[in-house]
């Protein structure tokens, strides 16, 4: 199966790994000339560190990655702790995979190595999809 995805940001940049992991092929056609810094932190809850960790990025998200001792909501005024859930290994015991918090152009930059580590050539920047026909 060959397949076409549009866009490479975080969604489409891991649905190719996820082909490649199983043995299809695929190109990603980005319509910016150039990929840039968007965003700003993220958190991957254990069911995407799991599936990430099963397209072998697990040592490169524990480089980039923090997992949090514990996450608090907090009064937006006061500052007063309103209530704090414990994370890291209690999430880990639950899930059977880490909760990590990074920086959204980390994560990219990573799912960009693995795939031109992976599928040299896949990735197509300049390339605005006008159409879609059955080939």
């Amino acid at each position: 199966m060959k397949v076409a995805i549009v866009g490479a940001g975080i969604g489409g940049l891991t649905l190719g790994l996820a082909l490649r992991h199983f043995g299809h092929e695929f190109t990603i056609h980005e319509q910016s000339p150039a990929l840039r810094e968007v965003g700003a932190g993220i958190t991957l809850w254990p069911n995407a560190t799991r599936l990430l960790f099963a397209l072998g990025l697990q040592p490169g998200l524990d480089a980039i990655a923090v997992e949090p001792a514990a996450q608090k909501l907090m009064h937006c005024e006061t500052g007063e702790v309103l209530q704090a859930f414990p994370r890291a290994q209690a999430t880990r015991a639950a899930y059977g995979a880490p909760l990590f918090q990074l920086h959204r152009r980390d994560l990219h930059d990573l799912l960009v190595a693995a795939i031109e580590a992976r599928a040299p050539g896949a990735l197509h920047l300049g390339q605005e999809a006008v159409g879609l026909e059955n080939a």
